[in-house]
């Protein structure tokens, strides 16, 4: 008997079982024809299946967590953390993005108290 219709899940634990392989097969297939032609992905990899979310202070300050997939929508994400950043001074911001280059972007922040990789 399959284990998945024993746990009672049926098909459908079979089939998201199968598309996370697979998914998770092209993403290390990718990842390895990245680093073919020089990008780092070995590490960006690493940085999005363990991600260094980061802790803030434990005082009761507003938290705000923007996330700009991509460079064009990190642009907006710029603007959008400046203008948190005038009408509430003290609020945390926090700015993750999905792409290198958004990353890139986003550790260059001024207005953002954090920058990280958002997780896989």
């Amino acid at each position: 008997m399959c284990p998945f219709h024993a746990s009672g899940y049926g098909d459908m634990a079979l089939i998201y079982a199968l598309a996370a392989r697979l998914i998770l097969g092209f993403y290390m297939l990718a990842a390895a024809l990245r680093l073919k032609v020089g990008v780092d992905a070995p590490d960006w990899l690493w940085r999005r299946l363990d991600p260094q979310i980061p802790q803030f202070d434990p005082e009761r300050r507003p938290r705000i967590w923007i996330h700009a997939v991509s460079v064009g929508e990190m642009k907006n994400a710029e603007l959008l953390a400046n203008s948190i950043r005038f009408k509430a001074p003290r609020s945390l911001i926090a700015v993750s993005s999905a792409t290198q280059g958004g990353f890139a972007r986003a550790a260059r922040l001024d207005r953002a108290d954090a920058a990280f990789v958002m997780p896989i």
